[in-house]
Order: structure tokens, then C-alpha cells, then sequence
């Protein structure tokens, strides 16, 4: 049996970088490096916009070296944005398959960040490694409003 999932008109409307510092006193070159990811939605009923923030971690001995969080505001097309709506109206309800499709373009938007924020630098060479990003989100994403 093939399932459908009904496309959802979008775009992304707004980049922001959060927070970005290179802490150098803190990476030493022998040490394992570990990715600590952070995921993060939010909305706004008014603009009918989902804001996705995700935050990465390059650390060496729970030390961070890296910190780079960016937000990407996605605008959802109103009629879609309704499909959102509990029965009640007292919930936004955001498809998980639909919450990871913005987190993917969110992670991608990231590379581009941290690469932009380091080249030149000895840092350029880390970079965020795909990964299925399934395993962060693990059902529909649902707001009280």
C-alpha cells in the first residue's frame, strides 16, 4: 500500500545567527571531538511562521570549541497553516515529517553558517556531518496556543 503525504506550501522567510564563537584556548589537536546537537521549534500564529533553531556544539572534554545556532523562519501558506489547526483550535499541530524536511533545510543552512564563519581559519576544517535526522524528531510537533 503507498502512502501520500500532502505537500505543505512554504518558504523560508528569515535566517538568523543566534550565537557563533571560536573558543581556540579550548581545542587542543589530539583530542576527540564530539557533536552536541540541539533542536528547538517555536511558532507564531499571527505570521503564520515556524521558526526552527538548532544549535551545535564542536567540544573536546565537555569544553565547547565551536558554538554556532542559527534560526530559519519558515512562512506557511495559509490555507495549509489551517490543516495545522486541532479540531478545538487550541493547538498548532506541525506534521512530523514536515517538522524534519525544515529541520534538514535548517542543519544545511547551518553548513553554510559555520563554513562562511570559518574559512580562513584553522576551524574551517570541522563541519557538521550528515546524519538522519529522523532520529531528533520522533513524533508530531504540537504548540498550546
Amino acid at each position: 500500500m503507498e502512502t501520500t503525504e500532502k505537500i505543505i506550501g512554504f518558504t523560508l522567510s528569515k535566517i538568523v545567527t543566534e550565537q557563533f564563537a571560536l573558543i581556540s584556548d579550548s581545542f587542543e589537536e589530539e583530542k576527540e571531538v564530539k557533536l552536541k546537537p540541539e533542536l528547538n521549534f517555536g511558532i507564531d500564529t499571527q505570521t503564520k511562521r515556524i521558526m526552527v533553531n538548532i544549535l551545535f556544539r564542536f567540544e573536546q572534554e565537555s569544553k565547547p570549541f565551536i558554538i554556532i545556532k542559527i534560526a530559519c523562519y519558515f512562512t506557511v501558506a495559509p490555507n495549509d497553516w489551517e490543516q495545522f489547526k486541532s479540531f478545538n483550535s487550541t493547538s498548532v499541530i506541525v506534521p512530523q515529517g514536515f517538522a524534519t524536511h525544515l529541520a534538514m533545510l535548517t542543519i544545511g543552512t547551518l553548513r553554510g553558517v559555520l563554513h562562511a564563519k570559518t574559512e580562513n581559519t584553522a576551524f574551517n576544517r570541522f563541519i557538521i556531518p550528515t546524519f538522519n535526522v529522523t532520529g531528533l524528531i520522533h513524533s508530531d510537533i504540537i504548540f498550546n496556543v
